[in-house]
């Protein structure tokens, strides 16, 4: 078991609650279980969601958008880190766009975008079909004349959720747990503690668990090293949790080749 996910489950209590435990990075670790018994695994899902490998990722930094909003008249509004002029999309920014697309029908549930004209025929007036144009020979979408989501981009943010998304699945398949009967979600990580619960669902980056049962932690990882260099129980405790995980090796594991695949697609529309 890696080092981060040890740290982050060290800070979870132990009060037998079912736990699944999502440390979102370009390598996503996560473990399920309780009582400081855990099923893990690792699900190396890529850069693209922590804002590399995209035309205009950046990480979150000041200029970087972190936040995008569909309003009520059918546009979009979004808010920079520092105020002032954008100059790209970090992690949950990238998620907040993606679901928003996909609910103002930009983008279909394979993850085409469309083009001005296929949109302009389907929402009439809407004000986003000028925001829809080129790069290159493929489309793209534009909250900016400098920050546009490229239709390679969105192909780069399908595979990185659909290896966290199927991570989880085949992980609470190994367990022999359902997702109903997981009490919480502990999400970890600078851009899980950023990111917008419910836009990682509308996308399908994380399993569907109600909301009301995810909570962000935010550094996981840093709290639970803190803990163990602090304190020799916790230390103590650590090792432990080392020594009694199980390891699920994702690449030969048949529920995630399976699920990954299933999971490149964007869900339909969510229900509360």
């Amino acid at each position: 078991m890696g080092a981060d996910i040890t740290a982050v489950l060290l800070t979870l209590p132990e009060d037998g609650k079912l736990r699944l435990a999502v440390d979102l990075g370009t390598n996503g670790e996560i473990a399920l279980g309780r009582n400081g018994h855990y099923l893990v695994a690792s699900t190396a899902c890529g850069p693209a969601l922590e804002g590399a490998a995209l035309d205009c990722g950046t990480r979150g930094q000041t200029g970087a958008i972190e936040r995008v909003t569909l309003l009520n008249n059918g546009d979009l509004d979004y808010a920079v880190i520092g105020g002032g002029e954008a100059r790209g999309l970090c992690g949950s920014g990238i998620v907040d766009l993606t679901a928003a697309l996909l609910a103002a029908g930009v983008l279909d549930e394979t993850g085409r975008l469309f083009r001005r004209e296929e949109y302009e025929k389907t929402r009439p007036g809407s004000p986003l079909a000028a925001r829809l144009g080129q790069r290159g020979n493929a489309a793209a979408f534009f909250l900016t004349e400098k920050v546009w989501l490229s239709q390679k981009d969105i192909r780069q943010i399908q595979l990185a959720k659909a290896a966290i998304r199927a991570g989880c699945l085949a992980l609470a398949a190994a367990y022999g747990a359902t997702l109903e009967e997981i009490d919480e979600l502990a999400l970890a990580g600078a851009f899980g503690n950023r990111v917008d619960v419910g836009a990682a669902l509308d996308i399908g980056l994380l399993p569907g668990i109600p909301p009301a049962k995810i909570l962000a932690i935010g550094n996981g990882a840093g709290l639970g090293a803190s803990m163990a260099l602090l304190d020799r129980q916790a230390a103590a405790r650590a090792e432990g949790l080392a020594k009694k995980a199980r390891h699920l090796e994702l690449s030969g594991d048949s529920v995630f080749m399976e699920e990954y695949l299933r999971q490149m697609n964007f869900p339909g529309p969510r229900k509360n």
